[in-house]
């Protein structure tokens, strides 16, 4: 018999040692696994998958399952939390009683805000294709994905991205 969600929304981990943990969210959470992985938090999109695959990459990969389907939540346990909140910002602070169990290791800025691949510093010289004449001549610092190929440069949105970040940290410590 499976165990059941709890109302302690106590959640289990393959790790349960682990400083930080991983995340898998539904097809429902793009926008806060976008959020998390601005973190530097391991947070895999399921945008396509079924429940059946889900369930199963949690208990492979030993990730916690964000989800907004109370259905898999129930069928998943204690290895799951359910998400409310109207857009990506109400998502995020549904989360945050279950991110505050852990000592999170935040490093901003560090993880492909599309595929969740952990970034590197790239040379100007492999960014010159990559990015518009004018980034590359201006820009100091360029990363890279090894995983989708996408190139990361401080660009104009960086000031609302450093806000947005405290925000979140801001909300993890409280």
């Amino acid at each position: 018999m499976r165990p059941r969600r709890r109302r302690t929304g106590r959640v289990r981990t393959k790790n349960p040692e682990a400083q930080s943990p991983a995340f898998l969210l539904d097809g429902m959470l793009g926008s806060l696994a976008k959020k998390m992985r601005m973190l530097g938090m391991d947070a895999e999109f399921a945008a396509d998958e079924d429940d059946t695959l889900i369930r199963y990459r949690s208990r492979s990969e030993g990730r916690i399952v964000l989800t907004r389907d109370a259905r898999l939540a129930e069928r998943l346990g204690e290895n799951s939390w359910l998400v409310s909140g109207a857009d990506a910002r109400g998502e995020f602070a549904s989360v945050l009683p279950l991110l505050r169990r852990f000592e999170l290791s935040v490093k901003p800025l560090t993880r492909c805000l599309d595929c969740n691949a952990m970034l590197y510093e790239m040379d100007r010289e492999e960014a010159g294709n990559m990015v518009p004449r004018y980034v590359w001549m201006t820009a100091e610092r360029f990363m890279g994905c090894p995983r989708c190929g996408k190139c990361y440069w401080p660009g104009t949105h960086a000031d609302r991205m450093a806000a947005e970040i405290a925000e979140m940290l801001e909300a993890l410590g409280g």
